[in-house]
């Protein structure tokens, strides 16, 4: 099979250039491990969470870098929705059962730290959405499908006023002008989606007058301005002209496969959208409906939670989303501008790793050997040369004329790349075990070799590399970096082993530490060690006395990292299906997400020259990523918001310069 290599470049707003940063993470407050936040809403400073089994959480924002929980509300029961007027919260949800026991719960939030029940409506089957206008509440249903219209005048006792059966189950509700606009579709089995325009002018006897289907599951809308924006899960965006509501019609749509989106947010003129497939937010420019353009999207761990999907509201510059199991994100929209794909290049087999140098990139394509591409043009990558390996290139490492390559079982091969456009094999060292990685430090090679630990090799001869020395590891050698005399090698369940390796022949450990859980990757920086672990997420070790390595910092939340490369104050990940995440390690003590790209794909290495990210991607080759001299740590609140007005007028330039070359004659 093929794989693509797809080029990125970014626009930036402040300095006017080709580069600029992606969405910005500024706070999370995390969920239990046992729930999930299904739903948001912000008013004023505070921020509303359907969490699952643990309830209604009221969380202040005031300070969106530090999330503060004020009181919550749990219930024996599923907590689906929540929308907030007036000093009320109104929850829709459920009770497991056969039959589900749906309800519609009503909660006085006057008194943040002090939430009071007041009175339910129940009724069978699963409430899924709800929209409060007026003293009614419009509830979507989804398991028997149906559009329930509550009087909820009276907080403590409400009462069905109307109701009308849909096609599928009810996912989505909005209710403007009296009409009430409902989006759904059957899950089991999964058919196409629909919108549904209601007349609920008279509540007790709603009529629908309109109708469009939707190519998949129709699952969350939003309506501005005669124009309505649905959640249509493997197949985006879609944009509906309601002008007449009695023949709605498709004017475009964004975002498409591999994405599925499940939640939808329209300000002004960008929607914002919420992909679980691979837990993103994406933020899309809507001033041209029949021409939706992706801007911006950023990392949301926890959105994956598939059928719950995740939730997004937007007041001013930030973009609060319920991250499923990772609880509540604040992320900065001050900035949408987003990598934007340039140009492609194939590559035969799975990327695995990427090595940079000058001009050109050196991909280790699995079964496909080395691959050498030209990216002195990065709109115009060109593969000039390559070179099939015996194995499964998984790592590469060039250090002037020669690429070294753990080839997994074949061990490590050793190519001439002096001349890129016919690189050649000119020695290999066929390692006991599976060569997984490999580090280059002047003559010797020194090579993570799986189950037999970690194996040193003299290279001073490339034509005939011998074993130079050897030590064995706990359990399997994955990942090694070499600094000075030290070796720091990652080991998949027995955590960092810091060796002397002074004296090749006799390498000696002199310090270990903890077990992180599974496949961890590794980068060593200045005095310290960052171990990326699936299960643990990211660890920052104090190495400066590498007899005793002390953890100074951790950073959870992460899918199934991959790798990892640390530039001054940032460490890049390569966080399989949720793309390229950026941590600001500043502060070890307290890391924390500043930005990234999910993409689609999976990527498993990331290598980082000046402003250009390269990310070995197992289902697309290689990307390249611009973000831009401007993308440093994470910026003080104020500092943030002072990029707005570049943002806003940037956007301004684009859409005059779609517009005008849209109208000029052919």
């Amino acid at each position: 099979m093929w794989r693509r290599l797809l080029v990125l470049c970014t626009a930036a707003p402040v300095a006017w250039s080709t580069t600029a940063s992606a969405l910005i993470t500024v706070g999370t407050i995390t969920a239990n491990p046992s729930t999930v936040a299904r739903d948001v809403q912000v008013v004023g400073n505070l921020a509303y969470v359907a969490d699952d089994s643990k309830g209604l959480r009221v969380i202040d924002v005031s300070d969106p870098t530090a999330p503060v929980e004020l009181g919550n509300l749990g219930f024996q029961s599923g907590v689906y929705d929540v929308e907030v007027v007036g000093g009320l919260a109104y929850l829709s949800g459920y009770t497991y059962g056969t039959p589900y026991a749906g309800w519609l719960r009503i909660v006085d939030v006057s008194n943040p730290t002090k939430l009071v029940r007041l009175g339910v409506f129940n009724f069978v089957g699963w409430g899924y959405a709800a929209k409060v206008v007026g003293g009614l509440a419009y509830v979507g249903e989804i398991t028997t499908g149906s559009l329930l219209i509550v009087d909820v005048s009276n907080p403590l006792l409400p009462v069905q006023v109307g109701a009308l059966d849909m096609p599928d189950g009810a996912y989505g509700v909005e209710v403007v002008g009296g009409l009430a606009y409902v989006t759904g579709y059957n899950d089991s089995p999964r058919t196409d989606g629909w919108l549904r325009i209601i007349d609920v002018s008279d509540p007790t006897a709603p009529q629908e007058i309109g109708a469009i289907d939707t190519p998949r599951g129709a699952r969350d809308v939003e309506v501005v301005g005669g124009l309505a924006y649905v959640a249509d899960g493997s197949f985006g965006v879609r944009i509906i002209d309601v002008s007449d509501s009695i023949l709605p019609m498709d004017v475009g749509d964004a975002l498409g496969a591999p994405y599925s989106v499940a939640s939808i947010e329209v300000r002004g003129d960008f929607a914002y959208a919420i992909d679980w497939a691979f837990g993103s937010l994406h933020v899309i420019d809507v001033a041209d409906p029949s021409l939706p353009v992706e801007l911006g999207t950023v990392s949301t761990p926890g959105g994956v939670s598939y059928p719950s999907g995740s939730a997004v509201d937007v007041v001013g510059n930030l973009a609060y989303v319920a991250a499923g199991t990772y609880g509540l994100r604040i992320i900065s929209v001050t900035n949408p501008a987003f990598p934007v794909p340039l140009g492609l290049l194939d590559t035969p087999d799975s990327a695995k790793d990427v090595e940079v140098s000058g001009d050109l990139a050196y991909v280790a394509d699995r079964s496909s050997g080395l691959h050498i591409i030209d990216v002195a043009e990065p709109s115009l990558p060109v593969e000039i040369g390559s070179v099939d390996t015996p194995g499964d290139a998984v790592d590469v490492e060039v250090v002037g004329d020669f690429a070294y390559v753990a080839d997994d079982a074949t061990g490590m091969r050793i190519i001439d790349v002096s001349d890129p456009t016919a690189p050649v094999g000119v020695g290999s060292f066929n390692t006991p075990g599976q060569a997984r990685d490999l580090a280059v430090k002047g003559s010797l090679v020194y090579v993570a070799d799986g189950a037999y630990g970690l194996r040193i090799i003299d290279v001073s001869d490339p034509a005939a590399p011998v074993d130079a020395g050897l030590l064995d590891m706990p359990d399997r050698a994955i990942h090694v970096r070499v600094v000075g005399t030290l070796a720091y090698v990652a080991d998949v369940n027995a955590g960092l082993h810091i060796i002397d390796v002074s004296s090749p022949a006799f390498p000696v450990e002199i310090g270990a530490y903890g077990r992180f859980g599974t496949v961890p990757s590794l980068a060593v920086a200045g005095d310290r060690a960052y171990i990326m672990a699936s299960g643990s997420g990211l660890h920052i070790i104090d190495v400066s006395n590498p007899a005793s390595p002390v953890q100074i910092g951790v950073l959870r939340g992460f899918h199934y990292p991959r790798g990892i490369e640390v530039i001054g104050d940032l460490a890049y990940v390569a966080d399989d299906t949720y793309g390229v995440r950026v941590i600001d390690v500043s502060n070890p003590a307290a890391p924390l997400e500043v930005g990234g790209v999910s993409e689609g794909g999976v990527a498993l290495g990331v290598a980082v020259v000046g402003d250009l990210t390269y990310v070995a991607n197992d289902t697309y080759g290689l990307r390249i990523l611009d973000f831009g001299p401007e993308y440093t740590a994470l910026p003080e609140p104020d500092a943030l918001y002072a990029l707005v007005s570049g943002a806003l007028t940037l956007a301004l330039l684009q859409r005059t310069k779609r517009a005008r070359t849209r109208s000029r004659p052919m």
